[in-house]
């Protein structure tokens, strides 16, 4: 880990603006070699691009110092970048698929995946009623935190129209339950460890980030009613608005 520090106070610029006195980019990679090129890479860069390149992977400046703890830094490609965190889409783009994209008007996907709260959510227990499915790339990071705070909000609005709201990400269990508590989510967190169901709808691939490639989950939602059919699909999905974008589409079936 590399970390700039600005030592004792804030000075004029980025740091009183943001009211931060240290600021650390950090990255995970897969050889020492690799790390030391995409080291060599952005001290080429000047200062604004840095910044950009921070505020549009967190853009709310939120505090990452706790989820870049030694302990949890297990696979490489769980952090890719840490410190950055995931914003709306993770700064980052999908550029294939190893499955066959759901569209609308296919039907779903069968699943049966373990919940945060030592249960399980599957296709069939959801039969009858329409649901909403999103995929999200890591739990505690800040734009799967503010989506899935985004569909909290809209919780009892989601439940008046009938609809189960389940996130799913790669993340096990013992992640989502702790996610849950810190943020009081009102939604379903579901764990497809093993990346069935993230395969099977499409939304495992090869995903880019400032030039350099990597395997991950596709921020995806998915809205499906109670036949089992897809009414709707969003690929890419940015998270501001994006629930009540969903909650809308809902109430129009």
């Amino acid at each position: 880990m590399r970390a700039g520090q600005h030592k004792a106070k804030t000075f004029k610029g980025f740091t009183s603006r943001y009211g931060v006195a240290r600021l650390v980019w950090f990255e995970r990679h897969a050889t020492r070699d690799a790390a030391f090129r995409r080291e060599r890479q952005i001290k080429k860069w000047n200062r604004p691009w840095k910044l950009r390149l921070i505020e549009e992977s967190n853009p709310d400046w939120k505090d990452l110092a706790e989820e870049i703890r030694l302990g949890d830094l297990k696979d490489a490609e769980d952090w890719i970048p840490a410190f950055a965190g995931m914003s709306g889409n993770e700064g980052s783009e999908m550029t294939g698929s190893e499955n066959a994209q759901i569209e609308a008007g296919q039907p779903a996907p069968a699943f049966d995946m373990a919940t945060s709260d030592g249960g399980r959510v599957s296709s069939a227990s959801l039969s009858g009623k329409p649901y909403v499915l999103y995929f999200y790339p890591k739990a505690d990071t800040p734009g799967c935190t503010s989506e899935g705070q985004d569909f909290s909000a809209l919780a009892d609005q989601f439940a008046a129209a009938g609809a189960t709201v389940v996130g799913a990400s790669r993340d096990p269990v013992k992640k989502l339950d702790r996610f849950k508590a810190k943020y009081d989510l009102k939604v379903v967190l579901a764990s497809d460890e093993p990346g069935d169901v993230t395969a099977a709808f499409g939304v495992w691939g090869e995903k880019s980030m400032y030039g350099r490639t990597y395997m991950g989950v596709e921020r995806a939602t998915f809205l499906i009613d109670g036949a089992g059919v897809v009414r709707r699909a969003w690929r890419k999905v940015r998270v501001k608005g994006h629930a009540a974008e969903v909650l809308a589409a809902l109430q129009s079936l």
